[in-house]
């Protein structure tokens, strides 16, 4: 019975960490944890959950996607800001390829 109660701390402790969004993100929706947000929203409009959180945590915002942490930028500006920086524009390399060194090609390309 204690082991039982002790795998079900544990597992409650690593879904509630692994749920724990960074310092420096930006504010969002309370995520449910292992599913995120995308559950939440409506089916059929997924647009009116994005509209409404840009509503209410402004125009750059994080939400859970699943396993995903979303960084949405709804406005203009800051997407062009964001973009015209070096440190954000590119593909993210995967770790498998990157451990092969396959990272350029015409289909890994950056440009």
């Amino acid at each position: 019975m204690l082991t039982v109660v002790l795998i079900i701390l544990l597992v409650v402790a690593w879904v509630l960490y692994k749920n724990k969004k960074p310092k420096n993100c930006p504010p969002g929706p309370v995520n449910i944890p292992l599913v995120g947000r995308a559950f939440a929203m409506n089916q059929n409009h997924p647009e009116k959950a994005f509209v409404e959180w840009q509503r209410q945590y402004g125009p750059l915002y994080s939400v859970k996607m699943g396993p995903s942490l979303v960084v949405v930028i709804s406005d203009p500006a800051l997407l062009r800001e964001a973009f015209n920086k070096p440190a954000s524009t590119g593909r993210m390399a995967g770790p498998v390829l990157e451990m092969l060194g396959v990272q350029r090609g015409l289909i890994l390309s950056v440009g």
